[in-house]
Formats: structure tokens, C-alpha cells, sequence
């Protein structure tokens, strides 16, 4: 190991992590504190809720504990400077600030949304790697320093204490709050009252409180404004003025509320932070402001959700930025999503309600009393889209067998126009729909291949005009193009198309490793908008493009609206409105007591690990010491959690998909998913991170790997033949598949779990039917038939006696006897969020039941274009 730096709350070193093959550093943290129980047992404590956050603007933690009594953490190693380095030159010019600004402030809004409160912000403690990203250290370690003497003048020394009780003091004196001054009850706002100091000091260069003494520096944070002491207001646009006198209010119930909001105003001020975390504010230096850029802050000031959408050319020369206003347009509870603008933007439709019951809602944008349009079918309804003129809306429905319908624009006189598509879009006459043949829930858990057809709108005439998979076309406004996302052949890429009306000559916007989907064209077909985790998040970009050969006129260009993840869009007819979907999702992983699944579920279930975004597996090790999970969101990652939440161990942290772990029966391997290689194969680790290596390598599309008991086979799903195979391991690695099982049942356009029982005696599949229902079925490898076992059956964990499993409907565990087909309930009513999604496994005793609860939450925006 090499020594980075030494301080007052320990030493850091950098080292070379030889499992997992990275350079790392180790934070040994000082000796008092790792005598001190209760400080000790905080800083796990807060250790395990940070590394649990896994957010790209904090640091992250890899690991920590303690070694002969010597307390430390493995954290990421960071290239750059300090925050307090890069100020040592003066003032950032004023876009720089506000980009640094934006990127710290998401990272306090998901600690804080996690009930972790830093006490301590402050340059030091902010870092600014070489490529620009800002992250966030030190979060919620637990610190304890020698209070400070009048004497001291350098503000920048902590004066710390073990709690945050009222009349102690925690902190660093000049980035302290004022109840932290005065010693009472400190929480997450005193976080934006340190926030507004450091932004003050990098558009000033000065520090916002700071006299001869801590006692001085003190006083005038209780009692002055900074911004009425120099000539810094004078120059800042109105806007950022405003943020930061809102971020120094003295008072913690008169700033900022939440850092969410926080951010939201810088990202609307920076024209949208991309998700790259680069703002797109002028490059002009602060002092030179252009009178057409304060005009437009000025403005943003006035409506308090100005925005600068960022369309910066790939080219020398940059197009003027389109400057709209952001608003809420609905607000219900759960997520509203699927939106769509009528030609005049004054009318919205949109898709809310729980699974199993999704209406079709509509409202007047800017109204407050939306109306249920589908409300007479008891199944799902979505996917509406306006015909041209306003007077007709097509959809899904799953009624009466399900197909694309065609209602008036208030819901009247529906009609059935094809049994089979998802997601019309009309042509520019209104005479022409074209669907797909697959929904798409989550644009990365597709599986089967999705087909563009036209049909007629008045009789039903339809005609495939695609060969490769397409979901979710949008006809340009001229009718020259039609524009999709499809998948690759292999793997999980996703690319924009446009294709001829006619199927012919299709061309390819995007070919990398981006989840790029939900196409939609602007009002004049110069440019595809669309949802990308290009930047790093899911936001919205746009494209341009000749409409008549749907060819780029150039690279994908941020939109980047405030949002923590975005869905699917919609254009006004008139290009006036953009309405989008703002999602946020997040996962909670709890367990409680379980006899055996015998008896009710004792006491009340125990949150032992939370992150934002999704997780979407869990499975137990065989001597259930150990979970493992995944995360499903930009970067997918497997790791490891002891069943009380301790223990998180980072096991795949790449760029790649890696996706639904599972332990071998001996517990020396975990099998899991990916598409490192290209395609998607079978992969291998080690619970301690080392001896990643495939387990096929076939040319094939694999997903799902079930363990046979005896941990020489196991059985996977090729998704190119719809076929589950059987692969032995101790074969050479280009010849271990060696069965393949006889065709699914029936027609199906995805797979949800594949689980092998203990006994060896039985796979159980969850498939999903093109209308959405799930089916559970039983294959005997010893009948070698399948055997339907349950409808609307997700995962399928078995217990340990071969003769029951579980799997998840709705909001609820149901625990199956697949010998008698008796069915119950697990979880007490109420104890799962109503509409949430969950995902179970019993632990191998039986006596712990440890599951997944994921909520979606989400409203829809709009930002009103020039």
C-alpha cells in the first residue's frame, strides 16, 4: 500500500484489490474511534446505508470492518482534486459552478431521501474527478473531534461530536448551520444551508462567513447575509441569486425542504443537468453575462421553473437554445405514465392505475379533475395515442381478449380494430395505425421478437412491414418515416431505427451500448426525441434527423429535463408542449419469520437494505449466511448482504449486464447472466469477488441460470429458439450443452424465472402471454411433459421438501403445493406498498422469508417549448 494523505479522522492509503483486480483506497479510521462502541458501531451502522446507495455522485464504499482492533474502509479510488484545491485559483466561472452545483446536489438528495444526513459539507469533502464528475465523501461516517478553542481561527477544522442530540455542536465552522451553531436538532436542512455556502464561495471565490475567529464566524453566520455584504449579487443572474439566499435562510423551515428540490432548480437553471452530470449553462464567464441569457434567467426567476434545455450541435457552430417552462401535470399517487398531448396540447391522456386494472385517464393540461375513460373494462387499458385531428384516440386493451381499440376523444363508442398490437400510432392522415407485436414494461427485460404491422383504421386491414424486431413506432408528421427501438440479436443493446412506410429500407440512428428507446418526432420531423441512459441516467435526448430519409444531421444531443428517470414522451400536434414521464423508483429488501411456510408469518417484516432503483433478484446461499442481488438500473451489479443487512460486498461493478445471481448448492459459485462477451452467456464468480469466467460459451442468447441439487447442470433459456437448455458443466466449455428441452406451451413473449426443485425432479418456468398474464408451469424431466401450475406467477423459489415453492402476484407471496394445487397467501394484508412489485425467497431452513419490494412512483411534466 502507498499513503495518499493523513488528517484528524485517519490515514488513507491507496492499495490494489487482488480479487477483484482494482485499484482501491483504505481509509484506517483513528484509534479512538474504533474504541469506542458506540462510535464503532454508528459508523458500520452508517457505513453499510452509504455503501447501499450506490449513486454516482457519492463515494463509494466497498467494504469495511475491523482488523485487530484497527477500524477501516475500502472505498473507489478518485483521480482530480478537492473541491477546496480546485477553489485555490478563485471564483468557477459561473456554468462550471452551477455543474459542480447540480452533481452535488443529487448526491445530497439521494442520501437524504435514505435518511443519511452529512453534518459536515464542505470543499474538503467534496471531490472533483479529471473528467469532471463531482463526488460527495465522507457521508454519514461517524466523527468525533476536539471541540474547538476561541483562539482557532481556521474555519475549516471540524468541530465535531458523537451525536446530533440538542446542545451539542457537529460540524465545520463556516459551512454550519445556524442550529448547528446553537447546538440544537440538526437534519438534512442544515446539508442545503452548507450546500448554499459552498455554492456562494465558488461563484465568489470568498467564503460566505468567515472573521478572524470561530467565535466571529459564528455570530455572523446567526446573524449576516453574505449576499448583502459585497458586490457578488450584483453580477450573479437573478436566478442562482435566488437559490443560494433560499439555501442560507436562517431559518431550516424557510430554505430549501428537500434537496430534491434543490436540485430540480439548478437543473432547471442549467438547462437540465445531462445525465453525465455536465450542466449546459453559457460557457461566458460569470462577469459577462449576455443580456439575452439574464433575460432568461430573470424570467425563470418569475415562474420558479425557468429551464435552459441544452442543444449543443457536434459541430464548431452551437444552436440557439430553445428556453420553455416546466410544469406539473399530474399528481396522484403511484406512477402516472404513458402520456400522450393533444394536437393543440391542451388535452392529456395518460395511464395510471394498479396492474391487472390500468385505465386510460384524461385532463385538461393545467386542470384538476381528470376523467376515467376505460373505467367500464376491469383489465389493463394503455397505451392511448391522439389521432391527427384530435377527435379519435386508439389504445390497448385487454378486454374481451385483447387487441387495439379506437374510441372518441372522450372516451365514447370504443371499437375493436385488431386483436394482437400494442403501443398505434396513427399516420398523418388518420387513416393508418401502426402497432407492434410486443408491449414493453421495462425497455431492458425484453425477450421476444417485436414486428411493425399497418393496419387500416376503418377496416382492419393489416400488413407486416417488418423483418427484425421493432417496438414502439412513431410516424414522422409528413409520413416519410416511421421510427422504432429494436434489440440487438445478442444481448441487451437497444438502437433507434427508421424504416419506409413500406418496411423498406431501414437505417440504424444508433448502434452502441446505450439503452436508447421510445422514439417520438417533433412537430416539423426535424428531430427524434427520445429516453437514453446515454449520460448515465435514464433522461430525454433528442436527435436530428432528415425526415424524408431518416437519416442523423447530426449526434444525439441532452435534453436532459429534471427528472430522476424518464419514460416515455409526448409532442403537441402544434410543437408547443413536451409532456414526459418523471419516474423514480426505489427497492427495499426485508425479511421476517417464517415457520417453515406452515404457519402465519410471525411478527412484522424488518427492513435490512434499501437503494434507489431496482433489484431485480434474490436469492439465499445454501447456508443462508448470505443474499445475493442485483441492481437493476444503469450499471446492473451483483452483490452481497448478510441476511440483517451487514456484510454489502460488491461482487460485479462494470459497464456490462449482469443480471439474476444464483449460488451453487455447495456454495462455492455464483451463476448468473451477462452480455460481456457480446450476447448474453452463462457467467461464474466466487462469493469473495474472484475467479469471474463464463460457463458457456455458446453463440447462443442464454438467460436464467437454475442449479440442478447436485451442481453439475444447469438449465437456461436460449431466447433466439425459445428453447430451455440444460448445460453440464464439467464438460469443455464449448460443448456443455447437452439437452434440450421440448417447446414451451402455447405462445408466450417472455420469461420471468426459472427455478430447478431440490429434489432434481422438476423445473419451474414463469412465462409471460402476449396480453400480459403470467403462467407458472412444472417440467418432470422424468415424464418430460410440462404441467400448468398457476396463473399470474412470477419468481418460483422452491422449498426445501421439492413439493412447494413461491411466487409473487401482485403485492402478495403465494405459497403453492404443486402436489395438491393448494394455494395461500404469506404476507399479512397491507404489508406490501399497493402497487408495488416483489420478488420472495425462503431461506433454506425455512424459517426466514426475505423479499423485494420495488415502488414506482411518477408523475407526468411538461415543458412548454419556444
Amino acid at each position: 500500500m502507498a499513503p495518499l494523505g493523513v488528517g484528524g479522522m485517519g490515514e488513507v492509503y491507496r492499495a490494489r484489490d487482488t480479487k477483484l483486480q482494482r485499484e482501491v483506497a483504505i481509509k484506517v479510521l483513528p484509534e479512538r474511534l474504533a474504541r469506542d462502541p458506540q462510535a464503532l458501531e454508528r459508523f458500520e451502522r452508517e457505513a453499510r446505508a452509504v455503501a447501499a446507495l450506490s449513486h454516482p455522485h457519492i463515494l463509494s464504499i466497498h467494504d469495511f470492518g475491523t482488523v485487530d482492533g484497527t477500524a477501516y474502509a475500502v472505498m473507489e479510488l478518485l483521480e482530480g482534486e478537492t473541491l477546496r484545491d480546485r477553489l485555490a485559483g478563485g471564483a468557477l466561472p459561473i456554468r462550471k459552478a452551477t455543474e459542480y452545483a447540480v452533481q452535488i446536489a443529487d448526491g445530497l438528495a439521494a442520501a437524504h431521501e435514505k435518511g443519511i444526513v452529512h453534518r459536515d459539507l464542505k470543499p474538503e469533502n467534496v471531490f472533483v474527478t479529471k473528467d469532471g464528475r463531482v463526488k460527495v465523501l465522507d457521508f454519514g461516517l461517524a466523527r468525533q473531534g476536539v471541540a474547538p478553542g476561541a483562539d482557532e481561527p481556521e474555519e475549516s477544522s471540524p468541530t465535531v461530536s458523537r451525536y446530533t442530540d440538542p446542545g451539542t455542536v457537529l460540524g465545520t465552522v463556516g459551512y454550519m448551520s445556524p442550529e448547528q451553531v446553537r447546538g440544537q436538532t440538526v437534519d438534512h436542512r442544515a446539508d442545503v444551508f452548507a450546500f448554499g455556502a459552498i455554492l456562494y464561495e465558488m461563484v465568489s471565490g470568498a467564503r460566505a462567513f468567515r472573521h478572524a475567529s470561530k467565535v466571529e464566524t459564528m455570530n455572523a453566520i446567526l446573524k449576516e447575509d453574505p449576499l448583502e455584504s459585497d458586490a457578488t449579487a450584483a453580477v450573479l443572474p437573478p436566478a442562482l441569486e435566488r437559490i443560494i439566499r433560499h439555501c442560507l435562510e436562517k431559518s431550516p423551515n424557510e430554505r430549501f425542504q428537500s434537496a430534491r428540490d434543490l436540485a430540480f432548480d439548478l437543473a432547471s437553471l442549467a438547462g437540465g443537468a445531462t445525465t453525465s452530470g455536465r450542466a449546459a449553462l453559457s460557457a461566458t464567464p460569470r462577469r459577462r453575462v449576455p443580456l439575452a441569457l439574464a433575460a432568461a434567467l430573470a424570467s425563470a426567476t418569475a415562474f420558479g421553473l425557468g429551464y435552459l434545455a441544452r442543444a449543443a450541435r457536434h459541430t464548431e457552430a452551437t444552436e440557439p437554445r430553445p428556453v420553455g417552462q416546466f410544469s406539473r401535470l399530474t399528481e396522484e399517487q403511484g406512477a402516472e405514465q404513458g402520456p400522450s398531448l393533444s394536437p393543440d396540447g391542451k388535452t392529456l391522456l395518460y395511464v395510471t392505475g394498479p396492474a391487472g386494472n390500468r385505465d386510460i385517464w384524461s385532463r385538461r393540461v393545467g386542470g384538476r379533475n381528470p376523467t376515467n375513460l376505460t373505467m367500464d373494462c376491469p383489465r389493463d387499458d394503455y397505451g392511448p395515442a391522439f389521432s391527427p385531428d384530435g377527435e379519435k384516440i386508439a389504445f390497448r386493451s385487454e378486454c374481451g381478449g385483447g387487441g387495439i381499440f379506437v374510441m372518441g376523444a372522450s372516451g365514447e363508442s370504443a371499437k375493436r380494430v385488431t386483436d394482437f398490437g400494442y403501443d398505434p400510432a396513427w399516420s398523418p392522415d388518420g387513416q393508418r395505425l401502426v402497432v407492434a407485436t410486443e408491449a414493453v414494461g421495462s425497455p431492458r427485460s425484453r425477450l421476444i421478437v417485436s414486428k411493425l404491422w399497418l393496419v387500416e383504421a376503418v377496416t382492419g386491414a393489416r400488413k407486416q412491414i417488418s423483418a427484425g424486431d421493432a417496438a414502439q413506432p412513431a410516424w414522422s408528421p409528413h409520413g416519410n418515416r416511421i421510427a422504432y427501438w429494436a434489440r440487438a440479436p445478442k444481448g441487451g443493446q437497444r438502437d433507434l431505427w427508421t424504416v419506409a412506410p413500406d418496411g423498406s429500407d431501414p437505417f440504424a440512428l444508433t448502434n452502441d451500448r446505450a439503452l436508447d428507446w421510445a422514439p417520438v418526432w417533433s412537430s416539423d420531423g426535424s428531430y427524434l426525441y427520445f429516453s437514453s441512459d446515454r449520460g448515465g441516467t435514464m433522461n430525454l435526448w433528442r436527435f436530428p434527423v432528415d425526415e424524408r430519409s431518416g437519416r442523423p444531421r447530426g449526434g444525439p444531443e441532452p435534453v436532459g429535463v429534471p427528472a430522476a428517470s424518464t419514460g416515455t414522451a409526448s409532442l403537441s400536434g402544434n410543437g408547443k408542449v413536451l409532456a414526459y414521464a418523471s419516474l423514480e423508483r426505489h427497492s427495499s429488501v426485508r425479511t421476517i419469520s417464517m415457520d417453515d411456510g406452515r404457519g402465519p408469518l410471525g411478527g412484522t417484516a424488518k427492513s435490512v437494505f434499501t437503494r434507489s432503483g431496482g433489484i431485480a433478484g434474490i436469492a439465499w446461499s445454501p447456508d443462508g449466511t448470505w443474499l445475493v442481488l442485483n441492481d437493476f438500473g444503469r450499471h446492473e451489479e451483483i452483490f452481497l448482504v448478510h441476511p440483517d443487512g451487514t456484510g454489502y460486498r460488491q461482487l460485479v461493478d462494470d459497464t456490462f449486464r449482469n443480471r439474476f445471481p444464483r449460488f451453487s448448492p455447495d456454495g462455492t459459485q455464483i451463476a448468473f447472466y451477462s452480455d460481456r462477451g457480446g450476447g448474453y452467456e452463462l457467467w461464474s464468480i466466487r462469493p469473495d469477488g474472484s475467479g469471474l469466467q463464463p460457463i458457456t460459451q455458446s453463440a447462443k442468447d442464454l438467460i436464467y441460470a437454475a442449479w440442478a441439487p447436485d451442481g453439475k447442470r444447469l438449465a437456461t433459456f436460449d431466447t433466439a429458439g425459445a428453447r430451455i437448455l440444460i448445460v453440464e458443466v464439467a464438460r469443455p466449455l464449448n460443448e456443455r450443452i447437452v439437452e434440450t428441452l421440448p417447446p414451451l406451451e402455447g405462445t408466450f413473449q417472455g420469461l420471468n424465472d426459472l427455478q430447478w426443485s431440490p429434489d432434481g425432479s422438476t423445473l419451474s418456468i414463469s412465462t409471460t402471454r402476449p396480453d400480459g398474464t403470467r403462467v407458472l408451469f412444472g417440467y418432470s424431466f422424468a415424464a418430460k411433459t410440462y404441467r400448468k401450475l398457476a396463473e399470474d406467477a412470477g419468481s418460483t423459489p422452491w422449498f426445501a421438501d421439492s413439493k412447494r415453492l413461491l411466487y409473487s402476484r401482485g403485492t402478495q407471496l403465494v405459497l403453492l403445493d404443486t402436489v395438491s394445487g393448494a394455494s395461500r397467501d404469506l404476507l399479512p394484508t397491507g404489508m406490501v406498498s399497493a402497487g408495488a412489485g416483489i420478488a420472495g425467497a425462503p431461506s433454506p431452513d425455512g424459517r426466514t422469508l426475505a423479499f423485494v419490494e420495488q415502488t414506482l412512483d411518477g408523475d407526468i411534466w411538461a415543458m412548454t417549448l419556444p
